[in-house]
């Protein structure tokens, strides 16, 4: 079998990565690469986002440059009413943030 060719970009669209502890091997995998993929991952709205970040950054990706919690001018023009949060409003992909992993430096016996 052939390697994969490297990828030079992957998205998680509305990814819940805050609620789902079955992402924890995907980040780790994504972002301590030495193939460090470009990672874009959408939230719903700003709080969301931003302990979305958190968690990207806790497992070592650096944000890019002009990508923190970037208001998606892509997202959804519909809002829809989250019945489980109180009522508010939010907006399929509306904040988008863009992280580049740290490799993990093997160590040399």
């Amino acid at each position: 079998d052939e390697p994969l060719p490297r990828p030079h970009l992957v998205i998680a669209f509305n990814s819940g990565i805050h609620h789902y502890g079955s992402w924890e091997r995907t980040l780790t995998c994504i972002l301590r690469s030495p193939l460090q993929p470009d990672f874009v991952v959408t939230a719903w709205n700003l709080t969301e986002a931003v302990v979305v970040r958190q968690i990207l950054q806790d497992h070592g990706g650096v944000v890019i440059e002009g990508m923190d919690l970037k208001e998606n001018e892509f997202s959804s023009l519909l809002a829809k009413e989250i019945m489980d949060d109180h009522g508010t409003c939010a907006y399929d992909n509306r904040y988008a943030i863009a992280v580049r992993g740290t490799p993990v430096k093997k160590m040399v016996a």
